[in-house]
């Protein structure tokens, strides 16, 4: 009650008045405030009113997305992350037919007439980019979505690309391995390999000499690229 009077309200029967001088105190909650204000928050005891959720696939795929990121960095890896759309000569230069790609009903320009089916055109760029910038050596990933007309519509994907440096496929190899652990390599058609795993289905190879030298690399590039949608919905052991 003391508080109350220290307010300006005055009692009259089983019910208080704000006085005209406070014409802030309109709503219950207006005047649960000015007490709290007066008498301390402190003394106002505290109740859990929540409750952790319940973890879910997202949050799954989220855990398992950052946990891939840090093993790539820990490889020396920089992560790139570029356009979600693509221009027809770039497809044409990475070897995808444009009817295997998503076209864009209004695209903005020429270079946003597709929706990207691989990361490569890309982490191409990219590499072009710190090439210019006088690079010698460049280890880049990007993991995110791609886009198909055939199968399912979008994916997840994870492209590497390094050029520069004495590695070479074998340390592309290793990379992977220490990115998701067991992962076999098969011949695949020409000099790509296969790259299969848990949840994995992706392949590596050695770029063609006239690809790299398009995007100005001045060493060879190795570059690979999986679908990991299953590897980032499943649990990792223990």
């Amino acid at each position: 009650d003391a508080i109350l009077q220290r307010l300006g309200l005055t009692n009259s029967g089983n019910q208080w008045r704000a006085p005209s001088f406070r014409p802030d105190l309109q709503r219950e909650v207006d005047l649960f405030e000015e007490v709290i204000r007066m008498a301390g928050i402190e003394r106002v005891p505290s109740r859990l009113r929540g409750f952790p959720a319940a973890g879910s696939v997202a949050d799954l795929r989220h855990d398992n997305a950052e946990r891939l990121r840090e093993r790539l960095r820990a490889q020396g890896f920089s992560e790139a992350r570029t356009s979600h759309f693509v221009a027809p000569e770039a497809l044409r230069r990475t070897g995808v037919a444009a009817e295997a790609a998503v076209a864009v009903r209004n695209p903005l320009g020429a270079d946003q007439a597709f929706l990207r089916p691989i990361l490569l055109a890309g982490l191409l760029e990219a590499v072009a980019r710190n090439v210019r910038h006088g690079a010698e050596t460049v280890r880049l990933f990007e993991a995110g979505p791609v886009f198909r007309t055939a199968g399912a519509e979008e994916a997840t994907a994870l492209g590497l690309i390094a050029t520069g440096g004495e590695g070479g496929i074998f340390e592309m190899k290793g990379v992977l391995r220490a990115a998701f652990g067991p992962v076999e390599f098969t011949a695949g058609e020409g000099l790509t390999l296969q790259v299969t795993g848990p949840g994995l289905e992706g392949s590596l190879r050695r770029l063609p000499r006239a690809l790299a030298e398009d995007y100005e690399a001045k060493a060879a590039v190795y570059y690979a690229e999986v679908l990991i949608d299953g590897w980032l919905g499943a649990v990792p052991p223990a």
